[in-house]
């Protein structure tokens, strides 16, 4: 199986893949094996203390309340909980296969987020793939047939047909 999410989603499903069985973030009930075979991430934010120190416009999004509300306080009151939920953090060498999928111009989460996971992903040795896609914003691939869309989608299924 292979998991794609966009924005937060795109968050869980990195932290998905890169923790299964970690007893750290336990499922809600039994879910047996919860490896995947690879992971797509459209624009998901991946570093959480980076993006709480390196914030986007707050006129757009306000990183620190949003934010410092999903996480229940600041990386200085709750430094493991940014840790513990942060991909770049937890990715390790036996990672699955990962693209991933940014705008350019994304004014909710920076593209610096993607340079960074992509940049651990190679010094692990993980299989991956980044597309930036110049001047999008965050959501791009929902303009039906715009060129961001045809993009992300023709990079999305030659990933999923592989090789790794």
């Amino acid at each position: 199986m292979s998991l794609l999410g966009r924005s937060a989603g795109a968050h869980l499903v990195l932290l998905a893949a890169y923790t299964p069985d970690d007893p750290a973030l336990p499922p809600s009930c039994d879910a047996g094996d919860t490896r995947v075979a690879s992971v797509i991430s459209f624009y998901g934010p991946t570093d959480l203390v980076w993006g709480w120190d390196h914030p986007t416009n707050p006129r757009v999004f306000d990183t620190h309340v949003r934010v410092g509300n999903f996480m229940g306080g600041s990386p200085a009151t709750v430094p493991e909980r940014y840790k513990l939920m942060s991909p770049t953090s937890r990715v390790t060498a036996g990672a699955p296969p990962t693209l991933l999928i940014h705008g350019g111009q994304d004014q909710f989460v920076s593209v610096a987020h993607v340079e960074r996971l992509a940049t651990r992903l190679r010094d692990l040795g993980v299989p991956h793939r980044t597309l930036v896609v110049p001047y999008a914003q965050h959501g791009f691939d929902f303009i039906s047939g715009g060129l961001g869309a045809q993009l992300a989608e023709q990079a999305t299924l030659k990933f999923l047909r592989g090789p790794r």
